[in-house]
C-alpha cells in the first residue's frame, strides 16, 4: 500500500473503544505551545551523543556511528562518518537553521518494533497534532532494491496513522495526524513504530516529533497599521460557528516574539490598546475553558501582528533655488538640509517626515559644442536638458545648428524653475593640407599608399580617414589597391578637409614569349628571357640541364623532349612567367673497325668499340671464332676504356690472322638499351 492510499483511507474519522476520536491530516487551525519539546533531541557540540538517552524501548544505543542493525545513534550530522554510511546513505544533518541541532539515526532492527516512546500531559476535550519529519537515509541511486522505512504513530498503543513507505528521495517529509481525547483524560503514550524488517534499506532519520494542542483558526495581519497615542482596537476571526465558547486571553511582546506576557483582565474577543507604540507585538490566547485557558498542554495561539505607525505619503526631494525659499506647514526654509517636518495622515495620524531640501546649483552649466567651424561645415550647441530654453537665435530647443563665426547665448530654466544662461564664441578656421598618393607597384596588388601632410588651420589634435570609415591618429594609409579615395582629415566633424585621390595600376610587367627550339643530345643553348619592365629576379625550373637556376641568361643541355619556365619578378616584385619548349635529336652512335693489326707499331694495335657521348656504358662485349669459341669477353664496362680493348690474344696466346666475329649490348644516357655484332679481320 503506498502512502497516498494509505492517506485516502486513514483519512475517515473513527471514534476508538478507548473513546479517543481521531481524524487523519494535520491541524488546519490555530497551534499551541510544543508539548513535546524532547522530540528535537536537544542539540551540542560533539557530532554524536555519548550518553544512551534511553527514549527507543526496542534498541540499543551506539555512541559510535554509523549505528548497525538494531541500533540507533543521537548526531548532529551524518557527513563525516565512514563505512557503509558513506557508501549508500545520504549525507543529511538535521532538519533545523541550527548547526548544533541533533536528530535520531535508526538502522532498523531485523524485526519490526517500537523505536521512540514517550508519555505526555493532556487536557480532556482537547484536539491535538502528533507529528514527525523523516528522511529515508538509502541513496535515491542506490544500485541494490532497498526497503523503504515504514512508521505507524500509536495512541497508548493503538495504531492511529501510518506513514506508508518513505520515499528513497534524500529529502525529510512531515507526517502526522490529529485527534481529539476523552472528557477526562489527563496523559497519554505516544508511540512510534516501525513496520518494515531489517536487512538491506530500511535506515531512517527522525527529528521534530510534535505533539501540539490544536483550535479553530484565529486569523490576525501581519501588521496592523496604528496612530500613536490613538486608541486601537484589535479584533481577530475566529474560523468557528460560536466564538463566544472558548475562553480568550491576550498576550503581549516587547521583544519582537521572544518572550510573551499576559494582559490583566483582557479576556474578551477584541483588545482596546491605550497608547499604542510602533514594534509592539500581540497574540491570542484561546482554550475549550477558563481552567485550561493557562494549562501550555490545552491552550493555542493565534499568528502575531506587530504595530507599526501610520505615514503621510513620504515627500520626493525639495529643491530650492539660490537665494530662494519653500513653506511647509507654515514654516519658511531657505538653507540646504535635512528638516523633521509633522505632516496629518488622512486619518488624524501625526507622522514626522524628514524632509532633504537641497538648493539646485547651475553656476557650473555650460554650453556643450565645437567652438571652431569651417566654412563648409556647421557646428552642434547643446544646452542639456532643461525645462525651457531661450537662445540668443529666438531658437527655443535644447540644440542649434550654426554654420557662421559669432557669439551665441542660452538661457534655461531647470524644472525647480531655477534660472542659467551660458554664452560660446564661436571661431572660423579653414583646413589646408596635402594628399598625396603612390600607386601600387603592380597591377592588382594592393601596396598603394596615401599620405595627408602639412595640415594647417587649427591647433588641436587631429584624426585620419579613407571614406569615412576606421578613424586613425596616423596620416598614412598603406595596403591599398588601385582605386579613387575620399581622404580626410578632421578636428572634428564641423571642421574637416577631404577630397578625392586616386590611386591607378602601372603597366603589367610581361615576360615575352621563348621561341621553342631543337637540339642534339649533349649540345647546348643559351636561353636570353626579355621584359617590357627590369627583372630584379629569376627562377628556373626543372634545374636539371641547366647551368644555373637563378641567373638571367642559363645554358641548357637537355638530354630529352621537354620544357622550362621561368618566374621572374621585376625590380617592383611583380610576378610573371613563361615557358620554352623544345626537342632533343638523340645520339646514339658507335663504330667498330673491320680490321686491326696487333703488331705493337702504335696503330690499330688492338680491336673495340668506340662509341659517343650517348653511349651510358657496354653491357656485353665479345669475341668468337668461326666454330664459336668466346675468344674475349667484358661486362658493364665503360665506353672507351682500356678494359673493353681485345689485343688478338686467347689465353694468352697470339692467334693467327684470321676472320672473327664479334657481338655487344649498350646502354644509352635516357636509358633505352640496343644490340651491335659483325665481323673483324686480324692481320699480322
Amino acid at each position: 500500500m503506498n502512502a497516498t492510499t494509505q492517506v485516502i483511507i486513514t483519512s475517515i474519522l473513527f471514534c476508538l473503544s478507548i473513546q479517543f476520536c481521531f481524524g487523519q491530516g494535520l491541524c488546519k487551525g490555530s497551534l499551541g505551545s510544543n508539548i513535546f519539546n524532547r522530540g528535537d533531541f536537544g542539540k551540542g557540540s560533539a557530532n554524536t551523543l555519548a550518553v544512551d538517552p534511553g527514549i527507543a524501548p526496542g534498541y540499543r544505543y551506539s555512541a559510535f556511528p554509523p549505528p548497525p542493525d538494531g541500533l540507533y545513534v543521537i548526531t548532529k550530522n551524518t557527513t563525516p562518518w565512514g563505512s557503509f554510511a558513506n557508501d549508500a546513505w545520504v549525507k543529511t544533518k538535521d532538519r533545523s537553521n541550527d548547526p548544533e541541532g541533533y536528530f535520531m539515526v535508526v538502522n532498523a532492527s531485523f524485526q519490526p518494533g517500537l523505536f521512540y516512546q514517550d508519555t505526555v500531559a493532556v487536557c480532556g476535550n482537547t484536539t491535538y497534532q502528533f507529528s514527525a519529519d523523516i528522511i529515508n537515509l538509502m541513496l535515491p541511486n542506490f544500485p541494490v532494491p532497498s526497503i523503504k522505512p515504514n512508521l505507524s504513530f500509536l495512541v497508548n498503543g493503538t495504531d492511529v496513522y501510518t506513514s506508508g513507505d518513505v520515499p528513497q528521495d534524500g529529502l525529510w517529509h512531515t507526517y502526522g495526524f490529529s485527534f481529539t481525547t476523552p472528557a477526562n483524560a489527563t496523559s497519554i503514550v505516544l508511540s512510534l513504530r516501525n513496520n518494515a524488517p531489517g536487512g538491506q534499506g530500511n535506515d531512517l532519520g527522525l527529528d521534530n516529533i510534535s505533539f501540539f494542542p490544536c483550535g479553530p483558526n484565529i486569523r490576525m495581519p501581519d501588521t496592523s497599521f496604528i496612530c500613536v497615542k490613538d486608541l486601537f482596537k484589535l479584533t481577530p476571526a475566529i474560523e468557528i460557528n460560536d466564538p463566544n465558547s472558548l475562553a480568550y486571553q491576550w498576550q503581549k511582546s516587547d521583544d519582537k516574539g521572544l518572550t510573551w506576557t499576559s494582559i490583566a483582565g483582557a479576556n474578551a474577543i477584541s483588545l482596546n490598546i491605550v497608547r499604542p507604540q510602533p514594534g509592539q507585538n500581540f497574540r491570542l490566547a484561546a482554550a475549550a475553558s477558563a481552567t485550561q485557558l493557562n494549562n501550555p498542554s490545552c491552550n493555542y495561539f493565534s499568528y502575531s501582528t506587530v504595530l507599526e505607525q501610520k505615514k503621510a505619503p513620504r515627500p520626493t526631494e525639495v529643491f530650492i533655488c539660490p537665494g530662494g525659499s519653500i513653506s511647509l506647514q507654515g514654516k519658511v526654509y531657505r538653507d540646504s538640509g535635512l528638516y523633521d517636518i509633522v505632516f496629518k495622515t488622512p486619518k488624524g495620524c501625526d507622522s514626522i517626515i524628514t524632509h532633504h531640501i537641497i538648493i539646485e546649483d547651475l553656476s557650473k552649466f555650460r554650453i556643450k559644442g565645437d567652438s571652431i567651424i569651417c566654412p563648409e561645415n556647421f557646428s552642434i550647441l547643446d544646452a542639456g536638458n532643461f525645462a525651457q530654453y531661450k537662445w540668443s537665435t529666438g531658437a527655443t530647443t535644447a540644440t542649434i545648428s550654426i554654420e557662421l563665426p559669432g557669439t551665441f547665448g542660452v538661457s534655461v530654466t531647470s524644472i525647480h524653475g531655477c534660472p542659467a544662461n551660458h554664452s560660446m564664441v564661436i571661431k572660423a578656421r579653414e583646413l589646408q593640407g596635402t594628399m598625396t598618393g603612390m600607386d601600387p607597384n603592380c597591377t592588382r596588388s594592393k601596396d598603394g599608399t596615401i599620405t595627408i601632410t602639412n595640415v594647417s588651420g587649427v591647433n588641436r589634435p587631429l584624426v585620419y580617414t579613407l571614406n569615412g570609415k576606421d578613424f586613425q591618429a596616423a596620416n598614412k594609409f598603406t595596403g591599398l589597391a588601385a582605386g579613387t579615395y575620399q581622404a580626410t582629415v578632421q578636428a572634428s566633424p564641423a571642421c574637416k578637409l577631404s577630397r578625392p585621390v586616386t590611386l591607378k595600376d602601372p603597366e603589367q610587367f610581361k615576360l615575352a614569349a621563348l621561341d621553342s627550339f631543337t637540339i642534339r643530345q649533349f649540345d647546348s643553348l643559351q636561353l636570353m628571357p626579355r621584359a617590357n619592365q627590369a627583372i630584379g629576379a629569376y627562377r628556373w625550373s626543372p634545374p636539371a640541364g641547366l647551368s644555373c637556376s637563378d641567373c638571367p641568361q642559363p645554358f641548357a643541355q637537355p638530354l630529352r623532349k621537354g620544357s622550362y619556365q621561368l618566374v621572374a619578378n621585376s625590380t617592383k616584385g611583380c610576378v610573371d612567367s613563361t615557358k620554352v619548349f623544345f626537342e632533343v635529336i638523340p645520339r646514339h652512335n658507335t663504330f667498330a673497325p673491320n680490321a686491326f693489326s696487333p703488331n705493337d707499331d702504335g696503330e690499330n694495335d688492338y680491336f673495340t668499340l668506340f662509341c659517343d657521348r650517348g653511349i651510358a656504358q657496354i653491357a656485353q662485349f665479345s669475341v668468337f671464332d668461326r666454330w664459336g669459341t668466346e675468344l674475349f669477353s667484358v661486362q658493364n664496362a665503360l665506353p672507351n676504356s682500356v678494359e673493353s680493348r681485345w689485343n688478338g690474344t686467347f689465353r694468352g696466346r697470339q692467334l693467327q690472322e684470321g676472320l672473327f666475329v664479334w657481338r655487344a649490348n649498350v646502354e644509352f644516357v635516357d636509358g633505352e638499351k640496343a644490340s651491335r655484332s659483325g665481323e673483324v679481320l686480324l692481320l699480322r
